[in-house]
């Protein structure tokens, strides 16, 4: 009985965040109610980050990048399906200008089938609230395989930055096992309604 491709995403929050008023000026006050809005700062650098997702990956031996893109700019991309080459997208990312408001994509094949099963988020500041570090995954395991994978994700990370929270979703069996148990209702339910009829 094969597994099917399941979908599994790890949601963080990172200790230290830190939320940071800007002010509205001129024009933009004017326009926009209040004179100030709020945003979240993760207290890490471009390079911390890239650094702690590096060494949580490759831990766990999941080194074969796919792409890797800076703000929306593809800056690594494996055109010749290297094994190990995390090291070699992390310095181009790094040659990049360093700003508050990165936005990290990193994509890995971790099973070698040349596709991308496991894509990290990382986003160095974003409106309050929001979560700064997601790890969405699709693979063919059990719920349960999924779930283990997720939390040793999860427990790389926090010994590399430290987890305020990390929420897990996973995609359940429910379809099947409700067919199940359909399945077994029914003829119980079709006897008792036969029942009576036969009398």
């Amino acid at each position: 009985m094969g597994i099917e491709t399941r979908e599994g995403i790890l949601k963080i929050n990172l200790k230290g965040t830190e939320i940071k008023t800007e002010e509205r000026k001129g024009w933009l006050a004017r326009i926009f109610k209040g004179k100030t809005i709020e945003v979240a700062q993760e207290a890490v650098t471009q390079m911390q980050y890239l650094e702690g997702i590096y060494n949580a990956c490759t831990e766990l031996g999941y080194k074969n990048v796919l792409s890797l893109d800076v703000n929306g700019v593809t800056v690594y991309i494996d055109e010749e399906n290297k094994d190990d080459d995390f090291s070699e997208a992390v310095k181009l990312a790094l040659e990049e200008v360093e700003t508050e408001a990165y936005h990290i994509h990193i994509e890995l094949d971790t099973t070698g089938d040349e596709e991308a099963n496991i894509e990290i988020d990382m986003y160095g500041q974003h409106k309050d609230g929001e979560i700064p570090l997601n790890v969405s995954t699709i693979m063919e395991n059990t719920y349960d395989d999924m779930v283990v994978l997720l939390e040793g994700i999860k427990t790389k990370i926090n010994e590399k930055f430290g987890v305020e929270s990390g929420e897990i979703e996973v995609d359940e069996d429910e379809p099947e096992e409700a067919k199940e148990e359909a399945t077994e209702d029914e003829p119980e339910e079709a006897k008792e309604e036969e029942e009576p009829k036969a009398e």
